[in-house]
This record gives structure tokens, C-alpha cells and sequence, in this order.
């Protein structure tokens, strides 16, 4: 089983919103889940040394 390593909520922003991810020495496979209140994406990510 996984376990969240960082979340963070954000204000309404405008058509970009780029957010900086503080993983530390995570590696493997990452789950990154963004949403809004009518849409959701999940991307998996292969984070190496």
C-alpha cells in the first residue's frame, strides 16, 4: 500500500498553476492527483535517483 507524501490545496488560479513538489529522497512509482470541483486527473510518475 502507498501513503501520501506531500498535499497541498490551492486557491482558484488562472489558466496555468505550477506547484513545487518537496518529495525528499522519494523514488518509485508516484501517484500525482490534481482536481477541481467538476474534474479529476490522476498521472503516474517513475521518480529515479
Amino acid at each position: 500500500q502507498g501513503k501520501s507524501v506531500y498535499g497541498q490545496r490551492i486557491e482558484p488560479a488562472g489558466a496555468v498553476e505550477r506547484v513545487s513538489l518537496p518529495l525528499g529522497a522519494s523514488t518509485g512509482v508516484l501517484l500525482l492527483q490534481v482536481s477541481t470541483p467538476t474534474q479529476r486527473q490522476q498521472v503516474k510518475l517513475l521518480r529515479t535517483n
